[in-house]
């Protein structure tokens, strides 16, 4: 087990490995909120804590809605939930999205403690404090940044994953490594095989390294003014493409990096071997680098993206495999590389 330290305005402990739901201690005043997938995790969970409430939010994205989290604030209201009881989020990235947003909002601020059950939301929207719903078509406008007080990632929960969800979360891994750490992107180029099938040790190393690159970035950039933003690589246009086709974020994000990969290689940052390295690893993994979807209704979606600003979208760049930095980007750019990766 390792224990990673947030040093964020609120300091916290991401306690990875495998069996960590076993430093679980009780607190009978606290809310459960899952998803269906993750029942049996929350149950297990539930059971440890001795918890008063269970909730169950709508799977997937449907969970992350204003109406969802009006159902909650009844839920709550009508059980008299209290403001100092804990919330405890244990499911993939919607659920700890949505249940963050009600204990960021509920009595203006509710304990918050994050159990993710997915290797996506373990390496990415498990830490960082980002929580929100959806609202008129974009994705995460409504929301806050609200650090919990624990996070655990138990890696033995990865075992029951369909291996497209494992795909799925290794994508934001790999991210990690284009942006900020050559060494890691090494690694997982030479064990993504072992990560695919499930071996205990590579994915703790992988989800613990990610962890430590995100927090390492969050203590510098809390509140996304600056460094933070490159944790967004890919997410600019796929974002857009996870809008319009509903494929799973880790895909969507994969395509969006096979794209603005593009953008900086015709910048001149990156060479063609940089760009036939990353994707090649992605390749690996079994993520895809293209999708079907109009390039208009795309447009449409990234122009929608609450971090544009005076009509730009403000794009990550690699500068090199572990390098990055963030830059504003003509819409015209983004279509041009578009067209690249829609059929």
């Amino acid at each position: 087990m390792e224990k990673i330290r947030v040093n964020a305005l609120r300091p916290y402990d991401v306690l990875v490995g495998a069996g960590v739901l076993g430093n679980l201690g009780k607190d009978k005043r606290s809310i459960v909120i899952t998803q269906p997938g993750a029942r049996a995790v929350a149950e297990k969970v539930r059971n440890a804590i001795g918890a008063k409430w269970l909730y169950e939010l709508p799977d997937g994205e449907k969970a992350k809605t204003l109406e969802e989290v009006r159902k909650l604030y009844e839920f709550a209201l009508s059980n008299g939930i209290e403001r100092k009881d804990k919330v405890y989020a244990v499911g993939g990235g919607c659920a700890g999205d949505a249940a963050g947003f009600f204990a960021a909002t509920y009595m203006r601020g509710m304990p918050l403690v994050h159990v993710p059950t997915t290797i996506l939301a373990q390496v990415d929207s498990g830490i960082g404090g980002k929580v929100g719903v959806n609202f008129g078509g974009a994705k995460n406008i409504v929301g806050a940044i609200y650090q919990p007080e624990a996070v655990y990632m138990d890696i033995s929960v990865l075992a029951g994953l369909p291996e497209k969800h494992l795909r799925n979360g290794l994508a934001e891994a790999i991210k990690y490594g284009l942006i900020l750490d050559a060494g890691f992107f090494g690694y997982l180029e030479k064990n993504v095989g072992k990560a695919l099938a499930k071996d205990e040790k590579v994915l703790e190393k992988i989800v613990a390294d990610s962890v430590r690159a995100k927090a390492k970035v969050v203590e510098k950039d809390e509140f996304e003014s600056g460094e933070r933003m490159k944790l967004n690589y890919g997410h600019t246009i796929g974002h857009g493409i996870e809008a319009v086709t509903g494929m799973l974020h880790g895909e969507a994000i994969a395509i969006g990096m096979a794209a603005e990969i593009l953008v900086a290689k015709k910048k001149g940052l990156v060479s063609e071997s940089e760009v036939e390295r990353q994707n090649k690893l992605l390749e690996k993994t079994g993520l895809p680098l293209k999708a079907k979807a109009s390039l208009k209704e795309v447009m449409a979606k990234i122009k929608s993206d609450k971090k544009r600003s005076q009509g730009k979208a403000r794009m990550v760049l690699l500068e090199g495999i572990g390098k990055s930095k963030v830059e504003e980007v003509e819409d015209a750019e983004i279509e041009e590389v578009l067209r690249e990766v829609l059929e």
